[in-house]
């Protein structure tokens, strides 16, 4: 449905009608911040600018008439102040009508007894009232030139006074539109950061579950655990090289001002890198092959065998079970037991009836067939590096959650 068109003056237009010509001319209005004085000037406004483009348009002829008729008005009405100043300033050069009696009148009635005495009474006589009239004339005239400075004053007064009105007026239009701009960019604003922090917000939220969910699952805390022992491993056991840039000798001294005798030193740095040749060494391999078949490769074979399910997927707990049985066997029981005592307190000569004779080369091969046992059951070059009373707490820790979590998720008893 098509809007009627629009006519009469805005300035006696109620708020509601200005709201429904802003709304028909696309004028972003807030009736809630707007009062109905800045939405009239925001419509005569644009209205002006726009003028050759709305103008002919139907719905906005009655509101084009409406504003050339008080600019005509106003037009009119400066022209008529102008026109009534210059009568005045007119009326008030020209001399003033004094009604001033002939002195000869004065002297006719007056009959003089004497002629001495009409001799000397009609010149006293004239110049008196020559005086009078004159001093009439000058007070007539100040009366009208005050008036005419009086109005003159009231004019520019009126005139300094309506410039300063329309320039506040306009000033004050203009704090408006920048306090809108500004709480609009300040809206814009916090609509925003509102949207960045429920985002935020959410995103933390999800990766916390995630993080959550993932850290209650057992076969991820041993990965876990496993994976920080080999980079501990990797590093510690990996050979490292270094090489130079400058000199550490320092220059030759010199005087330096008033400091005295001084030496400057070149610029020195040092840079470890590791050492790619002695990575082909069995030193380098021989801790990493040990920690994987004991610490690895063997619980997870038991892993695989002893499962207590009828599904075949590996048992986390006999892998962290066997592992840390294991650890303790090596760390523990291994140092101490009769057998590696015995292989350090091995006798060099053999007694017999006949006397103490040398070891026999028998004797010589056992020995050596035992050491090579020992040295495949010894877990020391891999205790050299990682301690192993923290590989023992660290798996007995894993042991324990994933216990808590068996007997969190078995199913209930009916």
């Amino acid at each position: 449905m098509a809007s009627p068109p629009f006519r009469g003056s805005l300035r006696y237009k109620r708020k509601t009608e200005l709201v429904e010509i802003a709304t028909a001319l696309h004028l972003p209005t807030d009736p809630s911040s707007l009062k109905k004085e800045e939405i009239e000037e925001l419509l005569r406004d644009h209205l002006v600018a726009n003028r050759p483009n709305l103008y002919d348009d139907e719905n906005f002829t009655g509101l084009y008439e409406s504003l050339d008729l008080e600019s005509k008005r106003r037009r009119s009405a400066r022209s008529s102040s102008v026109n009534g100043a210059a009568a005045d300033s007119d009326a008030s050069d020209g001399s003033p009508e004094v009604n001033i009696r002939s002195p000869r009148k004065h002297s006719q009635k007056a009959a003089p007894s004497s002629l001495g005495e009409s001799i000397l009474a009609t010149p006293i006589a004239q110049s008196s009232t020559q005086a009078a009239a004159a001093a009439n004339q000058l007070t007539s005239s100040i009366k009208q030139k005050s008036l005419k400075a009086k109005q003159s004053l009231d004019k520019l007064v009126e005139h300094f006074t309506d410039t300063a009105r329309e320039a506040a007026e306009e000033i004050q239009s203009d704090v408006h539109e920048v306090q809108g701009g500004a709480r609009s960019a300040l809206n814009q604003a916090q609509v925003k950061v509102s949207k960045v922090y429920k985002r935020s917000k959410k995103q933390g939220h999800n990766l916390f579950l995630r993080s959550r969910a993932w850290l209650s699952d057992t076969k991820n805390l041993t990965l876990t655990l496993l994976a920080l022992e080999a980079a501990s491993l990797v590093l510690l056991v990996t050979p490292t090289t270094f090489f130079e840039i400058g000199s550490r000798q320092s220059s030759l001294p010199f005087v330096k001002g008033n400091k005295g005798f001084t030496a400057d030193l070149l610029p020195h740095y040092v840079f470890t890198v590791p050492n790619l040749w002695a990575l082909l060494t069995l030193q380098f391999w021989k801790p990493l092959v040990v920690w994987t078949l004991w610490s690895v490769l063997i619980p997870g074979a038991i892993a695989h065998l002893v499962t207590f399910d009828r599904k075949s997927n590996p048992s986390t707990l006999s892998f962290l079970l066997s592992r840390l049985s294991t650890l303790i066997f090596f760390i523990r029981l291994v140092p101490t037991t009769s057998l590696t005592s015995a292989i350090r307190s091995s006798p060099q000569v053999l007694g017999v009836a006949a006397g103490e004779v040398p070891i026999s080369g028998v004797v010589e091969g056992s020995y050596g067939l035992v050491n090579e046992a020992r040295n495949l059951l010894s877990y020391n070059p891999v205790s050299a590096y990682l301690h192993g009373e923290l590989q023992i707490w660290a798996t007995t820790t894993v042991l324990g959650f994933a216990v808590y979590e068996a007997l969190a998720t078995r199913p209930r008893a009916v």
